[in-house]
């Protein structure tokens, strides 16, 4: 969590993003994306298996569009974010002895400029059941909160913090649709699917998805 702050902190409202690191995205782009993203709920529709426990997203789906738009189209947006292609242990290297070294960030191939709780979601919302998210959850937000003071970035209320997390939590709706469009085994997109919804609920996110 202190990595990630000090890397998203040096971003922040950076005045290289979108010129020389990165594009926001136009109108056209953000259509694209919300187009992208039906296209690949209905490949999910069709191909589920418990078509029961899994019709629920739609609805939800179509929030997470919303969502990843919106946050797309706010300007400016405040960092570069990194979320890992495959598992957040996966994409961290941890130090085997005492060497101060610290965690080393890796896996470039899908970043963006973007929000950083984007990255906090991946790693906690997506990939933790909700026995974890209650015990580690709100410490490591109000970690990286502190985190990012630290690092030089200011006017940030630790409440609006936590509005951009569940705001990535509606976005991260669509990782499991997005996994499973291509093809990925059930036993990759079928926990997370079940993970995002608890946080989702567990977080009242629809209170947002409403606005």
């Amino acid at each position: 969590m202190d990595t990630w702050a000090i890397f998203h902190a040096f971003w922040w409202r950076h005045p290289r993003l979108g010129r020389e690191v990165g594009t926001f995205l136009d109108e056209v782009a953000l259509a694209k994306l919300g187009a992208d993203y039906r296209r690949r709920y209905e490949t999910l529709r069709r191909n589920a298996r418990r078509p029961a426990r899994v019709g629920r997203p739609r609805g939800l789906c179509a929030r997470a569009r919303r969502a990843r738009t919106s946050v797309h189209a706010e300007a400016p947006l405040r960092d570069l974010h990194a979320r890992p292609r495959r598992c957040a242990r996966l994409d961290l290297l941890y130090p085997r002895d005492d060497v101060a070294s610290g965690i080393y960030l890796i896996d470039w191939d899908a970043w963006r400029i973007g929000r950083g709780a984007f990255d906090l979601a991946y790693m906690m919302a997506l990939h933790w059941y909700p026995e974890r998210r209650a015990r580690l959850e709100a410490p490591l937000i109000e970690r990286y909160h502190a985190g990012l003071l630290a690092h030089g970035v200011t006017r940030l209320q630790l409440d609006r913090l936590w509005e951009d997390y569940r705001l990535a939590v509606i976005g991260h709706l669509a990782t499991p649709v997005w996994q499973q469009s291509l093809e990925l085994p059930p036993g990759v997109w079928w926990p997370h699917l079940h993970r995002i919804l608890a946080a989702f609920e567990d977080l009242d996110c629809a209170a947002l998805s409403r606005n």
